[in-house]
């Protein structure tokens, strides 16, 4: 027998016209902020540009209607996109990537239409280099600001994107809820079918409680159906879809377990063939992006800090014997191997498969070692490694090979984080999590971080990583 139950008040979202008006509102909301955000940014400019002795501005209209047009061209590509929309807001989608995409979009159309007109000679290229970067800035902050806007509101019962209806079995509708917590989301759980006795007649059509609880959700207008049954039940999923087919709702298959490991799953074709994307390595213009970005700064501050090394240098021999850099085999990239370079801190300078990690008060550290690792100086011979293309500016850390292959073992994932370069520093590293591993908790941990990071990756969160690396002061903690 199929059971209909509504959803208690408390549970979902209550629905009223200001939610429903929230709800068609936004959108055009979301679209005038972006815009407002652009024409400010192109107004800013001009005045910054107004600031430079002796700069040439050109015409202050042809600027206004640059402006204007950049602003146009925005929020046209953000609806051909669908990034208007609440759950675009909602689910976090507003990434640095996203924005460019449609920045870049609009930037490109607005000069070919300049170039087109005869009009690209009296723009004042000072001012134009100024509005891209603030431009692009305002924008994704205007995103960021009017997603942290609506997921605040739904939080607090203020708006709902979409009616629910979960249909399955009693478990997996209470893990679903449980686990995803959809009200979260900004969804109205509008009530729950469950599958638990025969949805199915003896002649193998929908039974007659089944087609009655359906067209109990019917009046309900719901907008969305998750369908919670175990992939493995394709006859009852062919019926649940069979049925609501009938229904102006949109058809959702509840994840499986597996999919809740990875973030970002997505529908993936090739010609008639279809699959589950689970994962996917950065692509190429990312991966280009982040290797200029490390060349240009590792060689700016090998440059810069090089009288600094020197110094360093010096007090290293004079503290203690031996060479100043100190030399050990870490696994890089794809599990290659290569030689990372340090500051030597130690008065032992082992590379051997027993080598022990350093931890607190350990004797073999020398008085201006002791320095070096407390200030993360000890680190900056790597800029060597980076501009070698072994290492990047940001990234997961490297172990020792010994310790590498033991965590490889016992921590699952671990290898993934040799599917980017590692790093001199990292989201693991700026959030506390650095020193002395001593025990698999603490590993799993730093993991975690480190995997988030592969997952989440962008030219902000490595900036964002390298500002905390210098002056928040977790990226010193647990320094020895």
């Amino acid at each position: 027998m199929s059971v209909f139950h509504s959803v208690e008040p408390n549970v979902g979202v209550r629905r009223s016209r200001s939610i429903d008006f929230f709800r068609y509102a936004f959108p055009a909301l979301a679209l005038a902020v972006s815009a407002a955000a652009v024409l400010l940014a192109a107004a800013g400019s001009w005045l910054i540009w107004r600031l430079v002795p002796g700069a040439l501005f050109g015409s202050a209209e042809l600027h206004l209607r640059l402006g204007i047009g950049a602003a146009v061209l925005v929020t046209l590509f953000t609806v051909l996109r669908d990034e208007h929309r609440l759950t675009f807001y909602l689910a976090d989608e507003h990434k640095v990537s996203k924005t460019a995409r449609v920045w870049n979009m609009a930037f490109i159309v607005l000069f070919i239409m300049a170039f087109l007109t005869r009009r690209a000679d009296e723009l004042s290229r000072g001012i134009v280099v100024i509005f891209y970067f603030s431009g692009f800035l305002s924008l994704w902050a205007a995103r960021r600001a009017m997603s942290r806007l609506l997921q605040i509101a739904s939080k607090f019962k203020m708006v709902a994107t979409q009616r629910l209806l979960v249909v399955g079995t009693e478990v997996a509708i209470g893990t679903f809820l449980r686990r995803h917590q959809p009200w979260n989301l900004g969804f109205e759980v509008v009530g729950t079918i469950s599958l638990d006795g025969r949805p199915k007649g003896s002649d193998g059509a929908p039974s007659r409680e089944f087609m009655q609880a359906i067209e109990r959700a019917r009046a309900l207008n719901v907008d969305d159906v998750y369908i919670a049954v175990p992939w493995s039940n394709v006859e009852l999923i062919d019926l649940c879809v069979e049925a609501f087919l009938n229904t102006p709702t949109t058809i959702h298959l509840a994840p499986e377990r597996v999919l809740n490991r990875f973030d970002q799953v997505s529908i993936s074709r090739v010609g008639a063939m279809a699959s589950l994307e689970l994962t996917r390595p950065m692509s190429a213009p990312a991966v280009a992006l982040k290797r200029a970005f490390d060349l240009v700064l590792a060689i700016a501050g090998l440059v810069v800090l090089a009288p600094f090394f020197a110094v360093v240098a010096l007090a290293i021999k004079l503290d203690s014997p031996g060479p100043v850099f100190f030399f050990q085999t870490r696994y890089g990239f794809n599990h290659r191997r290569f030689r990372i370079v340090k500051f030597r801190t130690m008065s032992t300078f082992s590379d051997d498969a027993h080598v022990p990690q350093a931890r607190a008060n350990d004797p073999r550290i020398t008085r201006i070692g002791a320095w070096l690792r407390r200030t993360n100086i000890d680190e900056l011979p790597q800029l060597l490694n980076v501009v070698a293309g072994q290492m990047s500016l940001v990234g997961p850390r490297p172990h020792a090979v010994p310790h590498n292959r033991e965590y490889e073992r016992r921590i699952a994932r671990y290898a993934r984080r040799h599917n980017v370069r590692p790093g001199i520093t990292g989201w693991a590293q700026v959030n506390g999590l650095r020193g002395e591993t001593d025990t698999e908790d603490k590993m799993r941990r730093r993991v975690e971080y480190d995997l988030y990071y592969i997952d989440n990756w962008s030219p902000m969160l490595d900036l964002r990583i390298l500002f905390r690396t210098i002056f928040s002061a977790k990226a010193y903690r647990n320094a020895r």
